[in-house]
């Protein structure tokens, strides 16, 4: 029994090294990004064609796994930790920062 805890506990301090890199991406200042595309993660695979697509129209994507941001940005409620996110890119990303201006209609 003392074994099994042990091993269990080596496990899961392994999978929190493995995985603390990517916990801390989205609360670095180097990220960049024209838009943000906030999803969980088994949606990312159905919006790749239109991220290709708007990465074609020129824009730099971030795409946001919501578990990612629900991590980096604890809050009592899933809201807040989206609205703390989007508020830490405008403010600390780089340039592009996302852009969260309406486009123009096309006329």
């Amino acid at each position: 029994m003392i074994k099994s805890i042990k091993v269990l506990n080596f496990l899961t301090f392994l999978s929190f090294i493995i995985t603390l890199p990517v916990a801390a991406q989205l609360k670095s200042s180097n990220n960049q990004a024209d838009y943000l595309a906030i999803t969980p993660s088994q949606f990312e695979n159905t919006l790749q064609p239109f991220i290709e697509w708007r990465q074609q129209k020129g824009l730099n994507i971030k795409v946001a796994d919501l578990q990612q941001i629900y991590t980096e940005f604890p809050d009592s409620s899933a809201q807040y930790s989206i609205k703390d996110f989007i508020s830490y890119a405008l403010t600390f990303w780089q340039n592009p920062k996302p852009n969260l201006d309406k486009p123009e209609p096309k006329r």
